[in-house]
This record gives structure tokens, sequence and C-alpha cells, in this order.
């Protein structure tokens, strides 16, 4: 398979701390086969819309950025379950859109630490169906993908001596709950969180 994928984008910057933008961008996923003898599957295609901005507060202490995007995807590639569950192959479902909202900040209390928190919400579904999409309706969530996450984290230097230098990072991260999606099984809901040192 072979593609070209485009990307087009603008900024402002209305102060010299600040930044606007708006994106545009392509994306291709590649097509491929699946074993025993299973039909193959056609490449996959998107288009992206985000629109954000960046920015620096109190005198360079404090980083923060958000985006809003939109993204539709045709013949989006989803795995489906067979054979009660002991086999899986990849098909093109159909049509489907991803949106959401994700920030990041990051504020230096001192030169030794710093906190930061990122955080992200994500809604998804199927807008149009293939045929062979059995599986699936229309407005179905898209499998795996969490509907938000978060994460905290903590950054602490310090000196071990006069002559060597140490640092500490704390990071709590939680993903929401997501779903997989096929009308011959139960639904399947997933969490997590994380405490990482």
């Amino acid at each position: 398979f072979d593609n070209v994928s485009l990307k087009g984008s603008i900024s402002y910057a209305p102060t010299e701390n600040s930044n606007l933008y708006l994106s545009i961008s392509e994306g291709f996923r590649s097509g491929g086969f699946n074993g025993f003898g299973g039909p193959d599957y056609d490449p996959e295609s998107m288009i992206s819309y985000e629109i954000g901005t960046k920015t620096t507060l109190l005198d360079g202490r404090l980083n923060a950025e958000a985006s809003i995007y939109h993204s539709q995807y045709q013949d989006y590639q989803n795995t489906v379950i067979e054979l009660g569950g002991l086999d899986s192959s990849t098909q093109n479902a159909g049509d489907a859109e991803i949106q959401g909202i994700e920030w990041s900040t990051q504020f230096h209390i001192s030169e030794l630490m710093s906190l930061g928190f990122n955080a992200n919400f994500t809604d998804t579904e199927f807008t149009k169906l293939d045929p062979g999409a059995v599986s699936l309706r229309v407005g179905d969530p898209l499998d795996n993908i969490p509907k938000y996450s978060y994460s905290i984290n903590a950054d602490f230097d310090f000196n071990w001596s006069s002559s060597t230098a140490g640092f500490a990072h704390i990071n709590f991260n939680r993903q929401g709950p997501s779903t997989v999606t096929n009308l011959t099984f139960a639904p399947l809901t997933l969490e997590s969180s994380g405490l990482n040192l």
C-alpha cells in the first residue's frame, strides 16, 4: 500500500507568552490479510481537525496547553472476536468519529519542585457500518478507547552531596472505562489506575 498524507496548520500569537493554532491533518493505516484464509481488509483513512492554545503564565512558572479535536475515519479497521472467543480477525467496519478535549498543566512551585496535571475526555462512535459488520450497530463506541484518563505528577530536585545531584518523580494515572462491543457477547467494561514512583 502507498499513500500521501497531508497536514496544514496556522497559528496566531496574541501575546509573547501565548499561542493559538488550528490544524488539519490526514492519516492512513495500511490494509492487510487475516490468517487461516480469512478475507483481506482495506486501508483505513482519517482526517482530523484540531484547535488549541499554549500559554505561559506567572512569569514562566505555569505552562498550560489545551485543545479540542474531531477526527473522521473511513473504512475503520475493527477487531472482531470469533469462534466463541478463541479467534479474532480484522475487518473494515465502516465510518467512525472520535472527538474530545485534552489539556496539560505544569506548575513550578520553586526551582526544585513542580507539579503537573494532564487529562482528556474522548467520545467515539460508529456513524456508518458496512454490510459485513454484523457485530456492531450505528452509534456503538469504538473498542478499547477509554472515555477519559488523567495523571498527576510531582518532580523534586535535590542534592545528595555538594557534587552529586538527585531527583524524584512521582506519577499517578487513572484510565476510565472502555468497552468492547460484539452483539454475540455481553458488554465488557475495563477500568484501570496506577501509581508510578
